[in-house]
């Protein structure tokens, strides 16, 4: 897998502002919520003195690839909740956000499962729509086993991507993900 950031851990307070966001209709959020996604992004994006913006004016550098929410969440929740964290994301550091990857079916519900059953449901789930000719992030709100991440990879990478990088703004404590690393406590 690729280098992976998370800007903290998925619990209190982050826990209830990410769900009040995804679930809770608090589309409001998503700009704070991009704030924090942008440090773990800048996290795996070389800098030079002048910062990422300006150098990101000068090269096109990577691209973000939002994971794909379900299509029948995003019915349910008038929103895709994963692509405005990496626009609002995006926005904030001058980086483009491509949609290359669209759900090809839709995975079990995650919830109370085990890694290997969150595994075998997100299998084959996604495709890459095109390749990217810059490298690019793949960007989500968490990681609780890495079975979407692990999905949204390989999906990429089978259409010829070059990953250089997961970001996302929670990992979960109880599963924590091997290989995250949070953006404010690198060490971690």
């Amino acid at each position: 897998m690729p280098p992976a950031i998370a800007t903290g851990w998925y619990r209190e307070p982050l826990s209830s502002i990410i769900i009040a966001h995804k679930d809770d209709g608090a589309w409001q959020l998503a700009h704070q919520l991009g704030g924090l996604l942008a440090l773990s992004i800048a996290g795996l994006v070389p800098q030079d003195r002048t910062g990422l913006k300006e150098q990101r004016a000068r090269s096109p550098g990577v691209v973000l690839v939002p994971v794909p929410s379900d299509q029948v969440a995003v019915r349910r929740r008038g929103y895709d909740h994963s692509r405005a964290l990496a626009s609002a994301a995006g926005r904030r550091l001058g980086l483009s956000v491509v949609p290359l990857l669209i759900r090809s079916r839709t995975a079990h519900d995650q919830v109370g499962r085990g890694r290997d059953a969150r595994l075998a449901s997100q299998s084959g789930t996604m495709l890459a729509l095109n390749a990217s000719s810059r490298p690019v992030i793949v960007t989500d709100d968490l990681v609780t086993t890495g079975a979407t991440i692990v999905e949204a990879v390989r999906a990429l990478r089978a259409a010829g991507c070059q990953v250089q990088g997961i970001a996302v703004i929670g990992d979960t404590p109880k599963h924590a993900t091997g290989g995250l690393r949070s953006a404010d406590h690198p060490d971690e």
